[in-house]
């Protein structure tokens, strides 16, 4: 149903002015929609209906009045096209193209990209010079994975900016080139003529940065950086733009500009951590001789578990360290850094989890800039990880292995994670590898993907047995080899030391660099990557391959193969 069936449902004298409507009885409608105007569920609605109304009899500006007055209230998708529609009917083309637009964007912020492509195509047919329409269009695109068309669309919107202004956009002349030739590539415009009947346009940062985002989706990792290093040129104070850009000179293994520009995560208002105002001081490399410091470990789990070495390095530096973590890696964390107080995260990020004096706090990943990291320290520790004593999972204890070796496997990571829809594997994929039987297949997939594997044969489902991740060491210290997909027990048993079997997107993190098939963090780890966005068959025939050749207990390449 739609809101106007809904309500109707839910209100008896919404309904009935509805009926009334739909009778054709005009004046009875409009009579009752009045009679319930003041209801506060039902305002929008009936300013709405009553902007039907004087469209039916003709009455165009007081329709676009009340349309106009609706989206104060009830921004929906219906009432943005009739407000659009009797825009076009009273001459107000520009009022009519901007409402095109605002639908767009409304559609966009909900998540209907696809959506929202026809009615910027809409816009274009209009004003074939529109510069919104061009960068919401190419940010559609890419949020559809439609990569090409992407950077054409952004790409043109790019070059409508320097035409109105010339004298700042000033871009790279290899980048200038590249975006010229693929704004030409657009078939929906004519060319563009110099000077255009816009006012002035914004926020060309956001465009650069997301076009450079597509470009490095692309594989285009010059053309990203350069766009980058642009937005925020243009735009100093433009965090995401510096985000962005210290991803890209980190993938590069360029750590001192890197973590530098990576500090710009806390001005970003989106970043998902929050910046934690705790009353104290921020570290920034003072000495630490006598002093106690408090390192809050933030983002992902596994940027925890990789990065905890650092922490464990201030001691040496004269310093009591307390390491905060989520509550699930306090057990492993505490008995493999005995040098560390380790304390779980509290639920209110202004809180602490320790009462005692403190002199500093830093976050866990302002480490590497604090402490100087460079490629040539990686890895950070070997075999730096390891549970306590205890008992491995039942599961891994049972008889009938015939000698297999025993192969761990994680398919999918948590879905709130922004990129998992591309670096988790489809369910239907398990298919493929468990089909395998030259190995004993074991599952440390925990949370609601563990369901995947329900009735299936073939696997064992140790996530029950699996508390915290003191219990996923223990298991993964059982296991010949873990193959897993980008997550939390990827960095685990790497930083156990154990083999691994990393599998990555085609554009994957930072930290894995963009090929090559070793990473300087975890010398025991193996990376099989995509070759194709989106497409794991490649990945999963090669994996299947090597298990069945009996790679799962052989050596792993050597570092003198990874490639930043």
């Amino acid at each position: 149903m739609n809101p106007i069936e809904q309500a109707a449902a839910a209100f008896p004298a919404f309904g009935l002015a509805v009926a009334h409507h739909g009778a054709g009885d005009l004046a009875a409608a409009r009579a009752a929609y009045l009679q319930v105007l003041d209801q506060p569920q039902l305002t929008g609605l009936c300013l709405h209906q009553l902007g039907v109304l004087a469209a039916a009899r003709g009455d165009h500006r007081v329709a676009a009045d009340l349309f106009s007055r609706t989206l104060a209230i009830a921004p929906l998708p219906m009432v943005y096209a009739n407000l659009h529609a009797a825009q076009d009917l009273i001459g107000d083309r520009a009022g009519a193209t901007a409402t095109l637009i605002d639908l767009g964007c409304f559609l966009q912020l909900h998540k209907h990209h696809a959506d929202a492509v026809p009615v910027y195509r809409k816009v274009l047919e209009r004003d074939p010079l529109s510069y919104p329409a061009y960068a919401n269009l190419g940010n559609a695109c890419a949020w559809l994975g439609e990569l090409p068309q992407a950077a054409q669309h952004l790409s043109r919107a790019v070059v409508l900016w320097s035409r109105v202004f010339p004298e700042a956009s000033r871009l790279p002349r290899a980048l200038s080139q590249l975006i010229n030739s693929l704004a030409s590539k657009t078939d929906l415009l004519p060319d563009i003529p110099a000077g255009l009947p816009h006012g002035p346009i914004q926020k060309i940062e956001e465009l650069l940065t997301t076009l450079g985002k597509v470009f490095g989706e692309l594989e285009m990792p010059d053309a990203a950086l350069a766009c980058f290093r642009q937005s925020v040129a243009l735009s100093p104070g433009y965090a995401l733009g510096h985000w962005n850009l210290a991803a890209e000179l980190l993938c590069r293994m360029d750590f001192e500009a890197g973590w530098a520009a990576y500090e710009w995560r806390w001005r970003w208002p989106e970043f998902p951590e929050a910046h934690r105002a705790l009353g104290l001081p921020v570290w920034q490399g003072e000495p630490l001789a006598g002093k106690r410091i408090y390192v809050w470990g933030e983002q992902g789990l596994g940027d925890s578990l990789q990065f905890a070495p650092l922490a464990a390095q201030l001691p040496a530096l004269g310093a009591e360290v307390i390491l905060e973590v989520p509550a699930s890696l306090v057990r492993l964390l505490a008995h493999s850094f005995p040098g560390v107080r380790v304390v779980p995260r509290p639920e209110s990020p202004e809180r602490l989890s320790f009462d005692e004096r403190l002199d500093y706090v830093v976050p866990l990943m302002s480490l590497p800039l604090r402490l100087g990291l460079r490629p040539q320290a990686l890895p950070l520790a070997r075999a730096y990880l390891r549970p306590p004593e205890g008992e491995a999972p039942a599961g891994l204890q049972q008889p009938g292995t015939n000698g297999r070796p025993r192969v761990g496997l994680v398919w999918a990571g948590q879905p709130r994670h922004t990129n998992d829809h591309r670096r988790s594997l489809p369910a239907s994929a398990l298919t493929a590898l468990l089909r395998v039987d030259t190995v004993n297949w074991f599952s440390l997939t925990v949370g609601a993907r563990q369901a995947d594997i329900a009735g299936m044969s073939g696997i064992v489902d140790l996530a029950p047995e699996l508390g915290d991740f003191a219990d996923t060491a223990r298991a993964v210290e059982g296991l010949d080899l873990v193959i897993t997909v980008d997550t939390a027990v990827a960095h685990l048993a790497g930083a156990m030391g154990r083999p691994v079997w990393l599998l990555l997107p085609k554009v994957g993190d930072w930290r894995w660099g963009r090929s090559g098939n070793t990473t300087p963090w975890y010398p025991a780890t193996r990376i099989f990557r995509q070759s194709r966005l989106g497409d794991w068959s490649d990945v999963l025939a090669e994996v299947a391959q090597a298990l069945r050749m009996g790679e799962a207990t052989a050596t792993v390449p050597t570092l003198s193969s990874f490639q930043p």
